[in-house]
């Protein structure tokens, strides 16, 4: 997760990482030079979390600097994002997983979308 400034919505994307329904991860979070508190609320957060780790930049360098820094940071074999004000729904990870085990993908960029129909039924796709 990458952010500056924004802690409100930021707060709510952490307690979905958090809440997630798979039981091995890691949340990596990059501070990108926030100047609000930010700092001072994800070392809180890491210290009473192991899950989380926090990186913090002294200047804004851009989401996508901010993104690297996190895909070198992490020991895990999957990698996915969220911004700071996204959510995940609770089973997002553990699906991920399911499917990128089921179909033994390895190597392959993909996501979930749920979507509502017009009948509000909702399905799920894969996106490769």
């Amino acid at each position: 997760m990458v952010g500056h400034k924004r802690p409100p919505t930021r707060r709510a994307a952490v307690a979905s990482v958090l809440a997630q329904t798979h039981p091995d991860f890691e949340l990596l979070i990059v501070n990108d030079g926030s100047t609000d508190g930010t700092a001072g609320y994800l070392d809180d957060l890491a210290a009473r979390d192991a899950r989380v780790r926090v990186f913090h930049h002294d200047q804004p360098g851009g989401a996508p600097r901010a993104r690297n820094k996190a895909i070198r940071e992490a020991r895990g074999s999957w990698v996915t994002g969220i911004d700071d004000d996204d959510e995940f729904l609770p089973g997002r990870l553990a699906a991920l997983s399911s499917v990128a085990h089921a179909y033994e993908i390895s190597g392959v960029a993909f996501s979930l979308r749920r979507s509502a129909c017009s009948r509000s039924r909702s399905t799920t796709s894969l996106d490769q």
